[in-house]
């Protein structure tokens, strides 16, 4: 899982990249530390699915911007539009269903 730097570098994966969970947690926050090996699981079992993450701590214009109030909060993205917002720490199938559902192709393809 790759950790935001910049805006700009933010900016480019939203708008490049096909399927993406952006997770904004922080360093302090206990569930955000319990979600980080289950997003690396997920990335192991959808190669397709890129997930990023975004300290809120470091990065208060991003956080804002997308209205992120808790932590975690996972923004799952197809496109560059959000198609799920999650706020929590939730189990594994939970976030695997999600996942599945951002790579699912679009009717019509």
């Amino acid at each position: 899982m790759r950790t935001i730097r910049t805006t700009e570098e933010f900016e480019k994966i939203w708008s490049e990249t096909e399927a993406l969970i952006v997770d904004f947690s922080a360093a302090w926050c206990g569930p955000c530390k319990q979600l980080k090996p289950l997003l690396k699981m997920l990335e192991t079992e959808f190669p397709d699915l890129v997930c990023v993450k975004v300290d809120v701590d470091e990065h208060e214009e991003l956080s804002e911007a997308h209205e992120v109030q808790y932590m975690p909060t996972l923004l799952f993205v197809k496109g560059g539009r959000v198609l799920h917002r999650m706020v929590g720490l939730e189990s594994y199938e939970v976030l695997s269903k999600q996942a599945k559902r951002l790579l699912k192709p679009a009717r019509g393809r």
